[in-house]
């Protein structure tokens, strides 16, 4: 059900998500404060979102934090995360994950949204098509990037059973619109786009603009616990690709490790390495929970998204 709130914080608004989501929240008149918690202020931050410089991976950041809190009195505190453009490299997420919730166990706030993934799901053979909350987490994750999601989405959800602070924890599918700039854009703008053979795997993919609406949503509601949060429907790579007139470079799998690994290894094809989890495991994710306790539905499924990011690319 509804629950109001008086003072938003958002932790990590430095990126193309953390932006939309100020503007939308400064226009949220139901709202009597907005503060953006980041070692600079993001750039075209609305002029009434207050800015408070606190890095959490400096070595006083647990404790700049837990004073901002006291004296700031947040009702709500979003952790953005890996959406963040300044973290450089997976362990980041992790060092101000731990530091975040050191922080909160010094000093509480009443409701935290934290920002975790659908690809913690996404590595475990033979699970099923479309994972709910309760499956188990990718502990023998292959890529660092998979790895530090799974370990950060265990850390907060063992704080959560510790703590009065009504934690909700949003999994994100991958991210895509026109003004994204992840792995998956990287891959799916190529001209030419490195495939394996004989895989296809089904794409689901998160708007941004849906991923903004999922933050309002979620301070709004009384939700706690994990959320998948998700275009609807999945679509198969190729079909991805004829979207946006790719071609294609195939390339074999040898026994089993796939050629790609070894191009991507040596650099002969660079990509990110997490996409070579995307051709042996499921990234797709039921949403129902979210659309059930939290009243999230996506404006747009996982084709219109990457229909959406075509054409701005494109254009």
């Amino acid at each position: 059900m509804p629950v109001g709130s008086r003072s938003v914080a958002v932790c990590g608004a430095d990126g193309i998500i953390g932006r939309q989501l100020l503007a939308a929240l400064a226009a949220d008149t139901s709202l009597k404060r907005v503060t953006c918690i980041d070692p600079i202020p993001p750039d075209g931050a609305p002029a009434s979102v207050r800015h408070r410089a606190v890095d959490l991976r400096s070595v006083g950041g647990v404790r700049a934090l837990s004073d901002l809190i006291v004296e700031e009195d947040f009702d709500t505190l979003i952790y953005l995360g890996y959406l963040s453009a300044r973290l450089q490299n997976q362990e980041d997420q992790l060092t101000e994950t731990r530091v975040l919730i050191e922080a909160l166990s010094r000093r509480p706030v009443p409701r935290l949204v934290y920002t975790s993934s659908t690809a913690v799901y996404g590595v475990l053979p033979g699970d099923p098509s479309h994972f709910e909350e309760d499956a188990p987490l990718a502990l023998s994750a292959e890529s660092d990037w998979v790895k530090d999601k799974v370990a950060c989405d265990q850390l907060i959800n063992r704080f959560a059973l510790d703590v009065d602070t009504q934690v909700t924890v949003l999994r994100l599918a991958v991210l895509i619109g026109p003004n994204v700039q992840n792995f998956m854009t990287e891959y799916l703008g190529r001209p030419a786009v490195p495939i394996v053979q004989d895989y296809d795997p089904p794409i689901q993919l998160l708007h941004e603009t849906d991923a903004v609406k999922a933050y309002q949503t979620a301070i709004k509601r009384s939700g706690m616990g994990v959320y998948n949060v998700v275009g609807d429907g999945a679509l198969p790579l190729s079909v991805a690709l004829r979207v946006g007139r790719r071609r294609t470079t195939v390339l074999p799998e040898i026994g089993r490790t796939p050629i790609t690994q070894l191009l991507w290894d040596k650099d002969i094809v660079e990509t990110a390495p997490v996409m070579r989890d995307l051709f042996h495991y499921v990234w797709v994710a039921d949403g129902g929970k979210a659309g059930d306790e939290l009243g999230f539905q996506p404006q747009y499924s996982s084709k219109e998204s990457i229909e959406e990011f075509y054409r701005g690319s494109l254009s």
